[in-house]
């Protein structure tokens, strides 16, 4: 996460997707990207939560 905020990205970890989500909506009058670092099983739980 350092570098990302040290790149000029406004960088947040979280506990959970859920929460991660919650966050971005919460603080983001604009459009965005989402960055998942992990395992496929995180990414693969992110797209099925998805649906």
């Amino acid at each position: 996460m350092q570098a990302a905020k040290e790149l000029g990205f406004d960088a947040h970890a979280s506990g959970s997707i859920k929460n991660a989500i919650s966050h971005i909506l919460s603080n983001s009058n604009e459009d965005f990207w989402i960055l998942v670092c992990g395992s496929l099983y995180l990414a693969g739980d992110l797209l099925i939560s998805n649906r």
